[in-house]
């Protein structure tokens, strides 16, 4: 059965749980796979307390990425459900010690119904991080503070893992590990900027 393109770029994503984006460097679409996201590397090591960063750090215990109850469905085939049934991310009320339920289901284009519960195991250990995240790691590559590392951070791209060291006493005791899920860039004759739209790495195994 034919599908539009798009149609088929998303059954890509949906099913090896990568990430689409836009490139930097020209016109038109890139993608990510897990296994490239999986056991990385720092590309970058950013000092809190040397103040490598060019502003604060603001994290968020926000539920935009929770999703505790998932169901995966195979197109023309079977489904696997997989929920967190204890514990401070389950699907247990919040007087019960939980956070209440946060469904989520999807269908894939996957090859055999024998795949889909581990697709489903990832969403939910995705989905049940407790951890806290941080919607804007802001870096400028002008300043002194950061010209040894000027390389590495105008290399940190979609899907790349980077710690923050010594944070300060108000945050989680470090190294701070985030992937770095999205960016915004401003660059021009006098600016260069970063600000890194991060999620925890703890799922993805990186050292």
């Amino acid at each position: 059965q034919n599908q539009p393109l798009l149609t088929l770029l998303q059954q890509v994503e949906d099913f090896d749980r990568g990430l689409i984006f836009e490139p930097r460097g020209f016109f038109g679409l890139c993608y990510r796979t897990l296994a490239s996201m999986k056991s990385q590397t720092a590309a970058a090591v950013l000092d809190y307390s040397a103040a490598d960063l060019a502003g604060v750090l603001q994290p968020t215990e926000d539920d935009q990425f929770t999703r505790n109850d998932i169901t995966v469905s195979r197109i023309d085939g079977s489904s696997s459900r997989q929920y967190l049934a204890t514990g401070p991310m389950s699907v247990l009320n919040p007087e019960q010690g939980g956070v209440g339920e946060y469904a989520y289901s999807v269908s894939v284009n996957a090859n055999a119904d024998s795949q889909l519960a581990g697709i489903a195991s990832w969403i939910l250990s995705l989905g049940t991080v407790d951890d806290v995240r941080y919607p804007s790691v802001p870096v400028n590559l002008v300043r002194s503070e950061v010209a040894d590392m000027f390389s590495a951070l105008a290399g940190v791209d979609v899907g790349d893992y980077f710690q923050i060291t010594n944070p300060p006493f108000w945050l989680p005791t470090g190294p701070l590990r985030q992937l770095a899920y999205g960016f915004t860039e401003t660059l021009n004759t006098f600016t260069w900027t970063i600000a890194w739209n991060a999620v925890p790495e703890s799922p993805y195994g990186g050292s």
